[in-house]
């Protein structure tokens, strides 16, 4: 039988390779890394650690090493625009 797609949302914060390697597995899965914000600083700023940024992008890497389809979501609300200096 046919599986339906599975997608896990992530910011990517912790991820290892050896839980890439478990994932991969999964054929039927993707992973969304989340970004607050198109800037590092201000994305960095809205989650409140400086390494944030650095966390998506190094999962991403690894989830493409495991050749796991991974993209990027933007999610950009009101009150965090408005709350940016």
């Amino acid at each position: 039988p046919r599986l339906a797609p599975v997608h896990i949302y992530s910011s990517g914060a912790g991820l290892k390779e050896e839980t890439a390697r478990e994932l991969a597995r999964f054929k039927n899965l993707a992973v969304v890394l989340s970004l607050d914000h198109s800037q590092p600083e201000v994305h960095n700023q809205l989650r409140g650690n400086e390494r944030a940024w650095d966390w998506v992008f190094t999962a991403k890497e690894i989830l493409q090493a495991q050749k796991i389809l991974c993209s990027l979501k933007i999610s950009l609300f009101i009150f965090y625009y408005k709350s940016i200096p």
